[in-house]
């Protein structure tokens, strides 16, 4: 489905340093000093996710205590795929998304970001066939989910190899808690 004049144009004053758990110190302090954010990398991490949540989110809540700047959770992304024609993947993956979400919500992070792992490069015709609608189908749905959670999601551009692909999902789905991400790096 393409639509012409979805577009908008944002200006983005916001600066938020990546970390990872080795240097959340380091960069928290150095986000303090100078009016940054922090996007948390580590719950995105499988290993975080399947074993160690709850003790990662408490080591999260006490290096944070006192931080007044802008938090983010970049989300899960190895091996997970959205609009996967395999409903078992797209489980795994909203499982995933579940539990970045929990992290965002008890961390007040104020959104949480995920990649669609578009394989541009895959030419069998069955993973293209119907992958917008399956995109479609899975936001439509999780994004209740993070309404319910107060935490937007953020939609960031990785592998596709148009930026339209995010755009019309967007413009389907059309709800303020799904949103995109433009990572300059990326594209």
């Amino acid at each position: 489905m393409r639509q012409e004049g979805i577009l908008q144009t944002i200006t983005m004053d916001r600066v938020l340093l990546s970390t990872s758990k080795d240097n959340l110190i380091s960069f928290r302090d150095q986000a303090t000093r100078y009016g940054f954010g922090l996007e948390l990398q580590a719950f995105s991490e499988p290993q975080t996710l399947a074993y160690k949540l709850s003790a990662e989110l408490e080591e999260h809540r006490q290096a944070l205590k006192g931080f007044s700047g802008e938090i983010g959770i970049h989300g899960a992304f190895f091996d997970l795929t959205s609009a996967s024609p395999d409903p078992a993947i797209q489980e795994v993956t909203r499982r995933r998304y579940r539990q970045n979400l929990r992290a965002a919500s008890e961390l007040g992070a104020r959104y949480v970001l995920f990649h669609l792992n578009y394989l541009g490069n895959c030419k069998i015709p069955n993973f293209r066939s119907g992958w917008h609608e399956r995109e479609v189908e899975f936001w439509s749905s999780f994004v209740l989910e993070a309404e319910k959670a107060g935490v937007p999601v953020l939609i960031e551009n990785s592998w596709e190899d148009e930026p339209l692909l995010i755009t019309y999902i967007l413009a389907e789905v059309n709800s303020p808690y799904l949103q995109a991400c433009l990572d300059v790096a990326h594209a």
